[in-house]
């Protein structure tokens, strides 16, 4: 990135030069005192006028550079909320399956039961007595 800054503060200084050779400006014999003076008072504007741009420009970097900051901090807060999303998400899934198989347990337990009932009433009704369950 450093060398890219160079490249171009030379590349505008050159153009810079060329442009000043390009304007037609009076020869330094023919400026006044008082052109030096007018002249010399806009260039020390300039110049401070640039020095407050590139105080501003440092500042916005500086700011910028916090910005970047919080950004990766708060990037790696989701990436570790995600992952605690993605263990809780793998843990539900691993109950989920456990309380499906107890479930397919427990019917089956259940539709087990219902047959026996049915049969025990049958047997008790070949033998002449009374049902016991009720369905």
């Amino acid at each position: 990135m450093q060398n890219k800054k160079e490249i171009s503060a030379s590349t505008i200084r050159q153009k810079a030069e060329d442009e000043l050779v390009n304007r037609k400006l009076k020869s330094e014999k023919d400026l006044s005192e008082g052109d030096v003076l007018r002249l010399n008072h806009e260039l020390r504007v300039h110049q401070i006028e640039l020095e407050m741009q590139n105080d501003e420009l440092s500042s916005l970097n500086v700011e910028i550079g916090n910005l970047v900051t919080e950004l990766v901090l708060k990037n790696k807060e989701l990436v570790s909320l995600l992952d605690e999303k993605e263990k809780a998400a793998s843990e539900l899934m691993i109950k989920k399956e456990n309380l499906e198989y107890l479930n397919h347990f427990f019917v089956g337990r259940e539709l087990k039961m219902v047959d026996l009932k049915k049969e025990i009433n049958e047997l008790l009704q070949q033998s002449g007595f009374m049902k016991k369950y009720i369905h």
